[in-house]
């Protein structure tokens, strides 16, 4: 048990560098090999999630995103994601999008990624003051933590 729990976290850890490299269906394939050996995996889970964007499959993306967050309501990562793709969705998925990102804000002020989306839904919004805000907090925490 506990050799395949450090099995799949090696996975996942390859995974995520394939994802980085742009092998985005190898990572797959790595991240579903980790959660085979260890489901409970919520990281492999949610590499598993930003893969299937990436190859458009929004559907299976949130079913992946729902276990994680069935596990962790709060879970920043999973949460942003979600909200990428209920923005990506349009119509009623933007204000849902945006309420997510909203909460993440709340339990998080400096997020960049969710300052960045934020930003992007702002602006296409109109709100181009809000948006601007957005952005400069995004960029500042990212010149802060010398983040690529």
């Amino acid at each position: 048990q506990q050799e395949s729990v450090k099995r799949a976290h090696r996975l996942t850890s390859l995974a995520g560098q394939l994802a980085r490299r742009g092998y985005t269906p190898l990572a797959l394939e790595r991240y579903r090999e980790a959660l085979g050996l260890d489901n409970a995996y919520l990281e492999a889970r949610i590499g598993t999630a930003r893969c299937l964007v990436k190859l458009n499959l929004l559907p299976d993306a949130v079913g992946q995103l729902q276990t994680v967050l069935q596990a962790d309501p709060n879970h920043v990562e999973a949460n942003l994601i979600m909200s990428q793709i209920e923005i990506m969705q349009g119509g009623d998925g933007i204000a849902e999008g945006k309420m997510r990102l909203q909460r993440i804000l709340t339990m998080n002020p400096d997020h960049p990624e969710a300052n960045y989306l934020m930003g992007t839904v702002c602006e296409a919004q109109g709100e181009t003051d809000h948006a601007l805000n957005h952005y400069k907090k995004a960029a500042r925490r990212l010149l802060e933590t010398g983040v690529n």
